[in-house]
């Protein structure tokens, strides 16, 4: 005697239904690397053209003078 709320599903659309969630997944994978490598192309392209940098060449090499003047300083005070 079968129960009443028992429900059948054919393998076959069992199958059906996993390789559709398969194929989802597989999707949304190259989807996400697609992104990923898009995202660090521009990011390579910024870095080439110098757009990482916000301060002048001048600026930066007066801030790490300073900078070391500084290291220098406080090594001789000791």
């Amino acid at each position: 005697m079968a129960a009443a709320g028992v429900r059948f599903e054919s393998e076959s659309s069992v199958e059906e239904r996993k390789e559709q969630i398969r194929s989802a997944r597989t999707e949304v994978l190259r989807q996400a690397k697609a992104n990923f490598e898009k995202e660090e192309r521009r990011k390579e392209l910024k870095r080439l053209r110098g757009e990482e940098t916000w301060m002048l060449p001048d600026v930066i090499k007066r801030v790490e003078q300073i900078s070391q003047e500084d290291c220098v300083k406080k090594k001789k005070k000791k």
